[in-house]
């Protein structure tokens, strides 16, 4: 389930973007130094996720994944009325009026 969050479209672009955007050796170590302490972080808090699963218990767990669908929710507005506000010009022309 991480895979497509880690590794996705997003990430890869990412890398492609940043790839054609530096130059020269030094640059191109920074980035996978970049790429390999975000790969470690990943590790880490994978790693640490079935401690914190026994620490919190059931109802931790209820609590934190109800919260993070709340937040996942909230992103998914914005996203939405971002893309509506893009296509809509007028909508967004029309709050700044009121």
């Amino acid at each position: 389930m991480a895979m497509p969050l880690l590794a996705g479209p997003g990430s890869i672009s990412l890398m492609i973007i940043v790839a054609g955007e530096t130059s020269g050796l030094w640059n191109h170590v920074l980035v996978v130094l970049a790429v390999f302490l975000v790969a470690m972080s990943a590790w880490i808090v994978l790693q640490a996720a079935s401690p914190i699963s026994k620490a919190l218990g059931r109802t931790g767990m209820n609590v934190a994944t109800r919260f993070m669908g709340l937040v996942l929710a909230a992103m998914a507005v914005e996203f939405i009325t971002s893309g509506l506000g893009q296509i809509f010009p007028a909508w967004v022309e029309g709050a700044n009026t009121i």
